[in-house]
């Protein structure tokens, strides 16, 4: 999931929690974590699970034919809420998910929740102290799309045979790269 969508999810999940959104954040990230209650989020897996080419057409700019590429993503994700209060902010999420404005919310975002593990309480002793945790995972489908760059067309050999079915197209480009 590129950067952008990952921000627009973490921003979903801030507004499910009722948390700003710089309480949400990635995780395995070095540096100081909030002194209060934050949430952080794992993208554990991301997989293609179709493409389409929606369009090939010439790019003036670059000079060359360029293929748009349609593709189903599925990606998984980890959410840890973390310090006192993280169990209610995992149940304000998981109602936040199951709720009609958090459906819209996502949908507005080009993605659908297509699967929940419910929270799991993954509190512990940390340096000492107990600290707070409650874990879930979500997956989430969404389309993206992205381009690849074919070339030019050099030359175009053609030969046309006659048949009783009409005309057939024997010899194809040559695209240079």
């Amino acid at each position: 999931m590129n950067q952008t969508r990952q921000d627009q999810f973490r921003g979903w999940i801030a507004r499910g929690a009722n948390l700003s959104a710089e309480l949400v954040i990635p995780a395995r990230e070095t540096g100081p974590r909030p002194q209060r209650a934050y949430i952080s989020v794992l993208e554990m897996r991301d997989t293609r699970v179709g493409t389409a080419i929606a369009a090939i057409r010439w790019d003036a700019a670059n000079d060359q034919f360029r293929a748009d590429y349609t593709t189903k993503q599925i990606s998984s994700f980890s959410i840890q809420f973390y310090r006192p209060g993280a169990k209610a902010l995992a149940e304000s999420f998981v109602r936040w998910i199951d709720s009609e404005l958090g459906r819209l919310y996502i949908d507005a975002l080009e993605m659908r929740v297509i699967g929940t593990i419910r929270p799991i309480e993954l509190s512990e002793v940390v340096d000492d102290e107990w600290e707070e945790r409650v874990g879930l995972d979500i997956d989430v489908v969404y389309s993206d799309t992205y381009h690849q760059d074919l070339g030019r067309i050099e030359e175009v050999d053609l030969t046309l045979l006659e048949d009783n079915s009409g005309l057939e197209l024997r010899e194809v480009m040559n695209f240079q790269y």
